[in-house]
């Protein structure tokens, strides 16, 4: 059985990722969608992950007393949740009318308005991020908003960059947004979701703004070689984290990075092997209701209260993640708040399976699809693309857990962002800041063929795209594609 299972998520990864890409080269999906990144964390942490655990049957601190019939259950349950959370992101239901509603900023700077707007935004993250951020009760949800910010400004800075890259004006300015954006987000920091969201909202930003209208052979070239480094630089921050010594400035942080480059490859096979989380998901299907009571939508209601601060609730319930720990009693785990990916399907196995996987699957397929969403009816608007892009890195490791933290986390900075970009929006009419197309001069563009990839095979999400990049109409502030790239 245990051969057969490994098969199954072999197969699964193969058709998810062919899934994507065929659907990106027919025009039918863009390539980077929230959707598509939230798949991709989960073929890492519950496909390759199980993978990986099935074929070594190594199980380190967490054993698996019964492997061929606790995968079996696994593989029932990670099937029922991509059917279903495919299903429902299709259909689109009630987001697809959400996103029609969704109030969206009219104007559309050019490249230097944009540069500007960049370097803003960046010095508004960095005040939430050192002044804001370390204020007590509010310190959490400010932190939280400064990454989300601080992305912001770095998918701003390649979204004026990718249509112009031998332009040396707008590479420095755009460069270093992005270099000050990262910094700030490694500082004092050992998580590596915030790093992963700065570097996947650049590639947004880039992607949105002209790769993606280009044909799909150098897309994907650009796009394979940009997450080439992303992929060191992630790999390189892997490495050097330390449990103990979390207190290191981003001077610090990058120097250690610098000298770590001889252990990269331990950092990427840490990366794609899925840290353990489907051996964690396993031994919570194991272990609840049998020797744990289920703890019924648990992620749902962590997702609710975790903004309250403990101070004031002692007794607020903990995240699943650190309450493994403590069931398990692994040894290696010594530190009082540390915590382990339980796992999409861990979290559905300890929230009882029953009344929570539907839910969980519908519900996150609907609200990944409400984010695309905006970005399908405003694909030329930075002011509503760029927003939906900021928490890529929370999206990824949804899959992994902390489920409820992650996605109080995600909407948290993508809201923030979002409103941030709407009063500036706004405050530009206001000032009379009226919508200028961004249309740069030929030769700052590599070639006038860029723009040959288009939208006129998005049938399926219920609406065709227009082919004229502004509606077809002399009105451009027409909600559903109102605005210029």
């Amino acid at each position: 059985m245990v051969p057969l299972i490994t098969i199954l998520m072999v197969l699964l990864t193969i058709a998810l990722c062919v899934m994507m890409l065929k659907q990106y080269v027919s025009g039918s999906h863009d390539l980077l969608s929230l959707r598509n990144f939230f798949l991709m964390g989960f073929i890492v942490f519950q496909l390759t992950s199980a993978i990986v655990l099935l074929r070594t049957q190594v199980y380190g601190s967490l054993t698996i007393q019964d492997l061929p019939a606790t995968a079996t259950k696994y593989a029932v349950m990670v099937l029922l949740f991509l059917g279903i959370f495919l299903v429902a992101y299709s259909r689109g239901w009630i987001a697809r009318g959400l996103a029609r509603l969704t109030p969206a900023g009219e104007a559309a700077p050019g490249v230097t308005s944009t540069l500007t707007l960049a370097i803003a935004v960046l010095f508004i993250g960095l005040v939430f991020r050192f002044g804001l951020g370390q204020i007590p009760l509010i310190g959490t949800l400010t932190n939280t908003m400064s990454i989300g910010i601080l992305s912001l400004a770095a998918g701003m800075a390649a979204w004026a960059y990718a249509p112009r890259l031998w332009n040396p004006i707008v590479g420095a300015v755009a460069c270093g947004v992005i270099l000050l954006a990262l910094a700030a987000v490694i500082h004092n920091a050992f998580g590596r979701r915030s790093l992963l969201s700065v570097l996947t909202c650049v590639m947004w930003g880039a992607y949105h703004s002209h790769w993606k209208h280009m044909p799909p052979v150098r897309s994907l070239f650009r796009f394979g070689v940009l997450t080439a480094g992303a992929v060191a630089m992630m790999a390189a921050f892997t490495v050097i984290r330390s449990g103990v010594e979390r207190e290191r400035s981003a001077v610090e942080q990058m120097q250690l990075m610098q000298q770590s480059a001889g252990k990269l490859r331990e950092g990427v096979v840490d990366m794609v092997s899925g840290q353990d989380t489907a051996r964690n998901s396993m031994w919570l299907i194991e272990n609840y209701p049998y020797r744990f009571d289920y703890i019924t939508l648990h992620s749902l209601y962590y997702f609710v209260v975790h903004p309250i601060p403990r101070q004031y609730w002692p007794e607020k319930p903990d995240a699943l993640g650190r309450m493994t720990v403590r069931h398990s009693r692994a040894g290696r785990y010594k530190q009082a708040n540390f915590s382990i990916g339980p796992g999409m399907i861990g979290h559905i196995a300890a929230d009882n399976p029953l009344l929570a996987l539907i839910p969980y699957a519908i519900g996150l397929g609907l609200i990944l699809r409400y984010f695309d969403e905006v970005v399908r009816l405003h694909p030329y608007n930075p002011f509503m693309v760029l927003p939906m892009g900021t928490a890529l890195g929370q999206i990824i490791g949804l899959p992994r857990g902390e489920l409820g933290l992650f996605l109080f986390n995600a909407l948290w900075g993508i809201i923030a962002a979002y409103i941030l970009m709407i009063v500036v929006a706004r405050t530009m009419a206001v000032l009379g800041w009226r919508i200028q197309y961004d249309e740069a001069l030929p030769s700052e563009y590599e070639s006038a063929d860029d723009w040959e990839h288009g939208y006129e095979a998005y049938d399926d999400y219920g609406d065709k795209y227009t082919t004229d990049p502004y509606g077809g109409g002399a009105d451009h502030g027409d909600s559903e594609s109102s605005s210029s790239r």
